[in-house]
């Protein structure tokens, strides 16, 4: 409650939500449209690409993931949380459910019961929330922050 009156409550136009969406400036809103595009691509290599991608904006950006209540992302999710199923290619998946973990945790949905279900739809909400209650603890406990991979470069 306290949270929701420091934020401006659901105007969406709070001091909290201005400053997101400053710190999202720099972010061209059609990187999101093809970083999705290319999460769906044919091209195993593509896709594995996108998936690197996709882990990388979450740990520079994660402002980008909560703002608008994470509507920005969505179509991200949507198209990253069927790779994490695919089992025709470990490194994808793996890949795959690293960059989801980073998504779910930059997005602030690490409650399978505050999961969006409208933004993503039925079944992306469904994968996502076996995530968070099979994968995500395990795998925020393995992750390491000394190996540097995606530090600024500037």
């Amino acid at each position: 409650m306290a949270s929701e009156e420091a934020e401006g409550g659901e105007g969406g136009d709070s001091p909290v939500e201005r400053l997101l969406q400053a710190a999202c400036g720099g972010v061209p809103p059609r990187l999101l449209e093809l970083l999705s595009l290319l999460l769906a691509d044919k091209v195993v290599e593509v896709r594995t690409s996108a998936v690197h991608a996709v882990k990388r904006l979450s740990r520079l950006q994660p402002p980008l993931f909560r703002a608008n209540g994470g509507a920005a992302v969505s179509a991200l999710i949507k198209n990253l949380a069927p790779l994490t199923l695919d089992k025709r290619n470990t490194h994808v998946q793996t890949a795959a459910q690293r960059s989801m973990m980073h998504c779910l945790s930059a997005a602030g949905w690490t409650n399978p019961e505050g999961l969006p279900r409208q933004q993503l739809g039925g079944e992306c909400t469904n994968t996502c929330a076996d995530f968070l209650r099979r994968s995500y603890k395990r795998m925020l406990a393995m992750e390491s922050d000394a190996e540097g991979s995606d530090e600024d470069p500037i």
